[in-house]
């Protein structure tokens, strides 16, 4: 404050300020070496004794002082009674081979504890596809919409959505209006309920919904067709599906139908895959990435789309080597999702780490971190 007033009022100038400010910064810089000065000395001292030392409650100044002095003092020591010691330790780290940043160690059966497993580079067949957008949708013959057989009033609707129905059985009791006697409603289809549209004690009639039911052991995948795709995609082929993001369930199928007409309002044709659904891993209104393989490509070198791992510089797979795995950069080439062609920077015959690679990567950056 007094410099800023000085300066103000003329009896400093500019470059006075900056030079008090230099030498502020200079000496906070000072105390920060000191304290790591103290630091070094404390840890130094800890490693020659050999324990952990215990906090000194004194002042701050006198604390690093007296590390210093403990550390240079004992260090002065043991290099007039064992500097052939600390010669010998020197020579060693000198002579000792510098760690290899870009292996992980590890033994076979480390490995296979980790689920690591190996597969050879060599040529293979890759798919060539066409992506387009689809999405998840039921069977147009596996939904039933339920309603009451005769006007009435709703005694008893147990099921509530999401609920398993098997079929057969009873989801509804209705008292008709005409006999005033109550009669079941049962489901015709095995499924799971989702709407609903009833509740009990309300009068329905025989239009009103009291259920639908979808199976979805079996689901279809409809995907767009543009005009100028028809030609290459018919049914038979085969498709590989996927969510756009990439991670998630995939499946393999084949095309079902493929629509002859294009619609006004999209400009495209219509295809369906029917896919088995019986793990429910599919529901209706996903969105999804329909893969058409349209012809198959040869590739000299490839290896499973796991081995590949995304590092900072680019792809790269592991390669085994005696003492553990090597990183090793490669270029990538074509993929269809399960087999990667490679085209540079991998022999033929190499043995690389395909399930769990990303193992391998976690370990390699976690010993990046802690040097």
């Amino acid at each position: 404050m007094q410099l800023q007033r000085g300066y103000h009022s003329g009896r400093f100038s500019y470059l006075d300020q900056l030079e008090a400010q230099r030498a502020a910064v200079e000496a906070e810089l000072t105390m920060l070496e000191t304290e790591r000065d103290a630091w070094i000395a404390r840890l130094t001292l800890e490693r020659l004794l050999g324990r952990t030392l215990e906090r000194d409650r004194g002042g701050t100044t006198m604390r690093r002082w007296r590390w210093l002095a403990l550390a240079f003092a004992l260090a002065a020591a043991m290099s007039g009674c064992g500097g052939k010691g600390a010669a010998t330790e020197e020579k060693a780290e000198k002579e000792a081979p510098a760690a290899d940043s870009n292996l992980v160690a590890l033994t076979p059966a480390a490995a296979e504890s980790a689920g690591i497993t190996i597969a050879t580079a060599g040529a293979a067949t890759i798919d060539v596809t066409v992506d387009l957008p689809g999405e998840v949708k039921a069977d147009s013959s596996r939904v039933q919409t339920l309603r009451p057989r005769f006007a009435g009033m709703v005694h008893h609707l147990p099921k509530r959505l999401g609920d398993t129905v098997h079929r057969g059985e009873t989801v509804a009791t209705i008292q008709s209006n005409e006999s005033l006697t109550d009669y079941a409603v049962t489901a015709a289809i095995p499924g799971r309920v989702v709407t609903r549209g009833a509740t009990e004690g309300q009068a329905v009639t025989t239009d009103t919904p009291l259920y639908t039911i979808v199976d979805l052991s079996d689901v279809w995948i409809e995907f767009a067709i543009y005009p100028h795709q028809l030609g290459s995609i018919r049914t038979g082929q085969t498709v590989l599906i996927a969510p756009p993001s990439g991670s998630g369930p995939r499946a393999r199928s084949t095309i079902a139908y493929v629509g002859p007409l294009v619609q006004e309002d999209t400009h495209a044709s219509t295809g369906r895959v029917v896919l088995a659904n019986s793990h429910g891993e599919w529901q209706p209104g996903q969105f999804v990435t329909v893969s058409v393989v349209t012809d198959h490509a040869a590739a000299a070198i490839a290896v499973p789309d796991d081995a590949i791992v995304r590092m900072a510089g680019g792809a790269a797979v592991f390669v085994a080597e005696a003492r553990g795995f090597r990183l090793t950069s490669v270029v990538a080439g074509r993929t269809d999702g399960r087999t990667t062609e490679i085209v540079q920077g991998l022999a033929d015959g190499a043995r690389v780490a395909a399930h769990n690679a990303f193992v391998l990567k976690a370990e390699l950056e976690k010993g990046a971190y802690e040097e």
